[in-house]
C-alpha cells in the first residue's frame, strides 16, 4: 500500500493478474517494509534483486479458481491509493488481503497483527526521516500518510 512498484516477469501468461493482485497485497508491502532498503534518505524505500529473492511471495497458482481475488483486486485498482493508515481500513483492501489471508490460513489475529506491523514499520521510517533533514518529498508522503 502506497507507492511501491515491483518489476518482474512472470513465467506463465495467465497468472499475471493473480501475480499482480498479490504483490499489491498488504502482505507483501509488510515483506517490503522488513526486507527493504532505507538508505537513500527522506524515508524512501527502495526493494532491489537480492531482497525480491528473499520475499516469500504465495504460489500464484493457489489463487487460479479464486475469481474473489481478481474482481477485489479489480476494484482496488478503480482508486487512488491512500497513506497505510487509511488504506489497511478500505474495505476493497480488507477483501483483496483477506482472499490472500484465506489462503494462507491466518486467524483473524494474525491478520490484524500484519496490518498493525506494517503501519507501525512504515510511521517509524517516516519518523526517522521527518527527524533528519526535512525534504519535499518525505514530508508530503509522511503527511498524506498521517490524514
Amino acid at each position: 500500500a502506497g507507492d511501491i512498484i515491483f518489476v518482474g516477469r512472470v513465467i506463465n501468461r495467465n497468472m499475471v493478474t493473480i501475480a499482480n493482485a498479490i504483490v499489491n497485497s498488504t502482505l507483501l508491502a509488510f515483506f517490503s517494509e522488513l526486507i527493504g532498503r532505507t538508505d537513500l534518505g527522506d524515508g524512501l524505500l527502495t526493494t532491489y534483486g537480492p531482497e525480491l529473492l528473499s520475499f516469500s511471495l504465495p504460489n500464484p497458482y493457489l489463487f487460479d479458481k479464486n475469481q474473489n481475488l481478481l474482481l477485489n483486486f479489480e476494484c482496488l485498482c478503480k482508486r487512488e491509493v491512500k497513506g497505510i493508515q487509511e488504506e489497511v481500513k478500505q474495505p476493497d483492501r480488507r477483501a483483496l488481503d483477506d482472499v490472500i489471508f484465506d489462503v494462507l490460513g491466518l486467524t483473524k489475529g494474525e491478520r490484524e497483527a500484519v496490518y498493525e506491523a506494517v503501519i507501525d514499520l512504515v510511521t517509524k521510517r517516516l519518523q526517522k526521516a521527518r527527524s533528519g533533514r526535512r525534504s519535499g518529498y518525505a514530508e508530503a508522503r509522511y503527511n498524506r500518510q498521517s490524514e
